[in-house]
């Protein structure tokens, strides 16, 4: 008898366990969607965001379909990374605080280069056809273009540019037990000699961290440096971040200012910056432009501009907070944030949606930016690739304005949305983050693509500098 009972008894148990996980996923998809509608800019009608709002409903409608779907820490994990990706904005994210241990992949792993998806590992264990770096043609059918951008779009970002279609390849060949996307069972390369080569896949599974490291190594990343230091009859500036440490090189290149104008070419790096303080950026480009040339190249055509905090008390608790934990720290900023701590404090008494007040035009203010750019004028090259966002978006746009040749891959896209605050989820297992500022009268800067873009391998340094090299020369 107890035998018999035994499978009714496992049945009971994985019932419950497929009911909690998706009480979890209801609960944690309930707090995410919370915090974007009470506390993002673009939820508020008043703005006039039809873009954002579309999003957020979408994001409701791919919750509620999903949910009854959800019976599993894997479901959960990718209905909530699937929320986080409908509003397509880098700046909303939903991270794991657990992680799996393990996960199913074929054996190969995907890059991206030159716009194409290619073969950048291969498992010698999977006793695989040798396919290095052979060209994916499609999947079950579906041509690699859409098929890839597909599963991108509904659980990475959801309008997939080049730069996040290069940092999502490596996990397309991968199954971390998202039951809402069909692992592919068979696949067609095209080889480097002009041959096609069919694979029927047999999935396997690895652990999780030796699939990352192999992922990380097929997606070679600059090692990170700040600093200006002489270069081939000119200066190299590497800036990979606008953070504090940009400092010490604003203030070298502001020292050297006079070389600088006379050397035959001056590199800005920025491989890898992710963003920070623009102001940085600003600086730099003031030094090699000209104060007169940057505030014009950095001028609008739309009369409706301001920057205006989402009004909510979240939002001003957060900002409470933040200013406090600067007191000892930073009494400069401390003092600079007490106003904006003020002025939310009292626009939220008031009941007012922001502060300072939104104006009426914020609505229709025109996002369209066509103001033209300098010819280029190969003296300064600008290197991105594709981790840079946010901030490095806005410097990125500014010295490509002012006629800096454009070299390297292409960027991410930042939308005009600010100021990010992340919670952690009712759950303990996911974080969400949410925007609490907008830029009215500015559009989304990037994705930015460059006017000559680098064939290698961006983390080489030596043959990058060779390569920057014949460009400024105009070779």
């Amino acid at each position: 008898m107890a035998l018999t009972g035994m499978p009714a008894q496992a049945q009971d148990t994985a019932s419950e366990s497929a009911g909690l996980w998706r009480q979890m996923a209801e609960a944690d998809s309930a707090a995410a969607l919370r915090l974007i509608t009470d506390n993002h800019p673009g939820a508020r009608p008043e703005l006039g965001d039809t873009v954002f709002q579309q999003r957020l409903t979408a994001a409701r409608t791919h919750v509620h379909e999903r949910l009854p779907e959800v019976r599993s820490f894997e479901g959960y994990s990718a209905l909530m990374a699937g929320l986080a990706a409908d509003f397509a904005d880098g700046h909303i994210w939903s991270r794991p605080r657990v992680d799996g241990k393990t996960l199913y992949w074929t054996g190969i792993l995907l890059k991206r280069e030159g716009q194409a998806w290619r073969v950048g590992s291969l498992l010698p264990e999977a006793r695989l056809p040798d396919i290095e770096n052979a060209r994916l043609v499609s999947c079950d059918g579906v041509d690699a273009e859409h098929w890839a951008d597909a599963r991108i779009t509904a659980f990475v970002a959801g309008a997939p540019n080049e730069a996040q279609r290069a940092e999502a390849a490596g996990r397309l060949l991968t199954d971390d037990g998202n039951p809402f996307l069909k692992r592919p069972e068979h696949c067609v390369f095209e080889k480097t000699d002009g041959s096609s080569e069919t694979i029927s896949f047999r999935w396997g599974r690895g652990p999780v961290t030796f699939v990352e490291e192999r992922i990380e190594a097929i997606q070679s990343r600059a090692a990170d440096g700040y600093a200006l230091t002489p270069w081939d009859g000119g200066y190299w500036i590497r800036l990979s971040g606008l953070d504090n440490n940009a400092g010490a090189v604003v203030t070298a290149v502001q020292e050297a200012e006079a070389s600088l104008k006379t050397a035959r070419v001056v590199v800005l790096d920025l491989r890898g910056n992710g963003g920070g303080d623009s102001r940085y950026g600003d600086a730099i480009a003031e030094t090699l432009f000209g104060p007169d040339h940057v505030r014009q190249a950095k001028g609008r055509s739309s009369d409706c501009q301001g920057a205006y905090w989402r009004v909510s008390a979240d939002n001003t608790a957060a900002l409470k907070a933040l200013r406090d934990s600067q007191a000892t720290r930073n009494p400069e900023t401390a003092a600079r944030m007490t106003e904006v701590v003020e002025g939310m404090e009292a626009a939220l008494t008031d009941g007012q949606a922001f502060w300072p007040d939104l104006p009426a035009c914020a609505a229709t203010a025109d996002l369209a930016d066509e103001a033209a750019r300098a010819p280029i004028d190969r003296h300064v090259v600008l290197i991105t690739d594709r981790h840079c966002f946010s901030s490095c978006l806005m410097t990125t746009e500014l010295f490509r304005r002012l006629g800096a040749l454009h070299v390297g891959e292409a960027t991410d896209v930042s939308s005009r949305y600010m100021e990010v605050r992340t919670i952690v989820l009712p759950s303990g297992l996911r974080d969400f983050s949410t925007l609490q500022k907008v830029a009215v009268g500015l559009p989304d800067f990037g994705p930015y693509t460059p006017d000559i873009p680098y064939p290698g391998a961006m983390a080489d340094d030596e043959a990058l500098k060779a390569w920057v090299g014949e460009q400024a020369a105009g070779r």
